[in-house]
């Protein structure tokens, strides 16, 4: 159990994740544009969440749990916009030329994107597009999944193994910059991006849907910060690592969590955001999070004691 006097293991991977992020951006001036206010952001961020976290120590042990997730939920997208804005601008290079050939020494010579236009369809692209969508909804329901059921150590966990998991594929994106077939084709992007464009593949249907389809794609392409955050696929390790949690807290969500987390990772290679392979390695990662690391969690847990007023 954990001590209110001291910080959470989730708080320790917030700090450990900003405090390089600050290393980075102090080593990095002079090469990285805008690197001094980056330093300053996250000298308040990590300044920020020792605040946060030490008030959190003088709430009830439920209360405290159920805060960490919401600060979970202002945390990780500050350190994806600068994965985006501030690692992805310190390397400079692009892998996807080496994953589309892994793709197709995986398939024995076959590519499987260009195989899989053969059954496309406008209304299999707008279930595709609303399955991919839907992904932000799974980290909302594992919350308030959570939140109804899981005890103090429950709740620790889960928000433990869901920011672990998406830091480290934060961290695939940092080690291994690469942008999604849906912009390598003889199709090119859908809207200008500032990366060169490698002749790939050669698609003939650009995936028309049949109702909102297209919209939600250029939607969400306009909203990424970086274009190179390929591998591995985010989307499919947090979704599996959502379907675990839920699938642990409730057995009956567990029935609906699952199928929407295959549909997530399936509709990232039929929509052309993702290689195969970096779906393969998305689910390790699901693997190494629920698995793993969730073991270093609970030894955290265990060092840290009791949560004042809110053991478990």
């Amino acid at each position: 159990m954990l001590r209110g006097s001291k910080l959470w293991p989730v708080d320790l991977l917030h700090l450990g994740v900003l405090f390089v992020l600050l290393l980075v951006c102090t080593t990095g001036l002079g090469e990285i544009r805008g690197a001094s206010g980056w330093v300053v952001f996250n000298t308040a961020a990590v300044i920020s969440v020792v605040g946060v976290s030490r008030w959190l120590m003088r709430q009830s042990g439920r209360r405290a749990a159920v805060s960490r997730l919401i600060l979970g939920c202002v945390t990780v997208p500050v350190v994806f916009t600068q994965v985006g804005f501030v690692l992805a601008e310190y390397r400079d290079v692009e892998y996807a030329g080496f994953l589309f050939d892994l793709d197709r020494r995986i398939f024995l010579g076959v590519n499987p994107l260009e195989a899989l236009e053969k059954i496309s369809t406008p209304w299999l692209t707008e279930v595709m597009q609303w399955s991919y969508t839907a992904y932000l909804f799974l980290p909302v329901a594992t919350i308030l999944v959570v939140i109804a059921s899981a005890d103090v150590k429950g709740t620790s966990r889960a928000a433990w193994t869901l920011v672990g998991g998406i830091y480290l594929s934060y961290l695939g994106y940092a080690l291994v910059p690469a942008s999604g077939p849906n912009i390598h084709s003889n199709l090119g992007p859908i809207a200008p991006v500032n990366i060169p464009v490698l002749p790939l593949y050669t698609f003939t249907d650009p995936l028309p849907g049949l109702w909102l389809a297209e919209e939600m794609r250029l939607a969400m392409f306009h909203a990424e910060p970086t274009k190179r955050d390929c591998f591995p696929s985010g989307h499919t390790a947090v979704a599996f690592i959502c379907a675990v949690i839920i699938g642990r807290a409730s057995r009956r969500h567990g029935l609906w969590a699952w199928p929407l987390a295959v549909m997530v990772a399936l509709s990232t290679i039929y929509l052309r955001y993702h290689y195969v392979v970096d779906v393969i390695v998305g689910i390790a990662l699901a693997w190494f999070a629920v698995g793993p690391l969730e073991r270093l969690h609970d030894r955290l847990y265990r060092e840290h004691g009791s949560v004042q007023s809110g053991r478990s």
